[in-house]
């Protein structure tokens, strides 16, 4: 009896085991270092990794996987690379573009900050924009706080008043407009030099007081 069966386990050794029928299937395509021999590897691993019956290939088929990942990775960033290069910077079609196709790109943060630089910080379309294109971007925290501010920097930039813009600048120091607001004031200063020296004997010399008193012009 125990010879029949140390018989029986001798043939049995012998003979190929399901897990060794299919590794010879899949062996004549692991020449392709493509995504269908990958999905294939990882259906063989899922099957048999674990239960690990005789006849195995389990640790070939993961070797094998990582190999065929790494290559297709490298092809990848070796792809997107080449189509970087035909990105406009100065283009919000082309960056978002780019984007879109590779999600996980190499150039994200360089994207979020060129896209930063393009949008209208006076719009609050572009802003809205740019928090659903980039909700954990660099710029978030100045895009929310944009947003915030933009009313009342709208109604100060078009009032063209410029003692308005200097009593913005003093109540709203933290202002995320403020380096505009300065901007404003001094062309809105210039533009008010020249009324004087353009009409000295019509302009309001009670207007003059009152902006040196609020401390726009000095009494020079």
């Amino acid at each position: 009896m125990d010879e029949a069966i140390a018989m029986y386990n001798e043939i049995e050794d012998k003979l190929p085991t399901l897990a060794g029928m299919e590794w010879e299937e899949l062996k004549p395509s692991l020449s392709d270092m493509s995504q269908n021999t990958l999905d294939c590897l990882d259906a063989y691993i899922r099957k048999y990794e674990g239960i690990r019956p005789k006849g195995n290939h389990v640790d070939e088929a993961i070797a094998k996987r990582n190999e065929i990942k790494d290559a297709l990775q490298r092809e990848a960033i070796a792809k997107e690379e080449t189509e970087w290069k035909a990105v406009d910077p100065f283009s919000m079609m082309s960056l978002i573009g780019h984007l879109n196709k590779y999600p996980m790109s190499a150039h994200r943060d360089e994207i979020d900050g060129k896209v930063w630089n393009i949008i209208d910080k006076e719009s609050e379309q572009q802003l809205q924009d740019y928090k659903v294109l980039f909700p954990k971007g660099k710029y978030i925290e100045k895009a929310t706080a944009m947003l915030e501010a933009l009313d009342e920097w709208m109604i100060v930039r078009d009032s063209g008043d410029i003692s308005f813009v200097f009593q913005y600048i003093r109540k709203r120091p933290e202002s995320p407009y403020i380096d505009k607001a300065y901007c404003l004031l001094m062309d809105l200063k210039h533009q008010e030099i020249c009324r004087m020296r353009r009409e000295p004997n019509r302009y309001d010399v009670s207007r003059l007081l009152y902006l040196v008193q609020l401390g726009i012009f000095t009494v020079d």
